[in-house]
């Protein structure tokens, strides 16, 4: 993974900016790019309509998704292929690494790295938040043929993830225009990744799930987004 650092910002209220960007690649641990993400067997009038078979949620790639900067560490997460032993499914890598800049060149260490999956199915797109005292959480869509595509939140230390949390069940699989021929190829788009951002001793998380009461024959989605606040002292 790649730290990028930007320097000497104060000379941005100057006539003549002077400032420098720098960089260093980290070995980190194995990630890679994720499958699909499958889905819990359910009604989907979109597809059903046009022929077509449930359809599956595009997990991306394994892009470095949102990052954060609190007390000193840097925090980030992915997509990532993970493998229980028996299947593989999308699970979510994730960095804590120390970055430091001296005497004008770029140092930086990882602290911490980990993993967070679920046996048999999918957690995608993750969005990493802390708060000022350091407490960590990872929003992401949770997804499998036990699951609806739903809400779902992990606490986080610099060495695992110490839960899962679902804060909204999804109510049915996602039956979306983008996966079904032809304009796609049985993986659909999903939603429009996840976000999380601190305030003070809470955390507002969002992302994408299946709520419920759409019409995709009317609509050509059903995906909804759930916002939640967590707080953590």
């Amino acid at each position: 993974i790649a730290v990028w650092a930007l320097t000497n910002t104060k000379s941005l209220a100057k006539p003549v900016p002077n400032v420098s960007l720098k960089n260093t690649v980290l070995h980190s641990q194995v990630y890679g790019q994720p499958p699909n993400a499958t889905q819990k067997a359910g009604p989907f009038p979109l597809g059903q309509s046009l022929g077509d078979p449930e359809e599956t949620l595009n997990s991306d790639d394994d892009r470095m998704q949102q990052a954060v900067f609190s007390n000193g560490l840097l925090w980030g997460g992915l997509t990532t292929i993970v493998s229980d032993g028996s299947q593989n499914n999308a699970g979510i890598a994730y960095f804590v690494v120390v970055p430091a800049v001296q005497f004008g060149k770029l140092h930086a260490f990882i602290l911490g790295q980990s993993y967070v999956s679920v046996k048999g199915a999918s957690v995608i797109y993750p969005a990493v938040a802390v708060t000022k005292a350091g407490l960590a959480t990872v929003a992401y869509t949770l997804s499998g043929p036990s699951y609806f595509p739903s809400a779902a939140f992990t606490y986080l230390t610099p060495f695992f993830g110490l839960s899962v949390n679902v804060v909204a069940a999804g109510a049915a699989p996602q039956d979306d225009f983008s996966g079904y021929p032809p304009g796609g190829t049985g993986a659909a788009r999903w939603g429009d990744y996840s976000w999380a951002v601190a305030d003070g001793n809470s955390l507002w998380l969002a992302t994408e799930y299946i709520p419920g009461g759409i019409d995709s024959t009317v609509y050509g989605t059903n995906f909804g987004t759930f916002i939640y606040e967590v707080r953590l002292h």
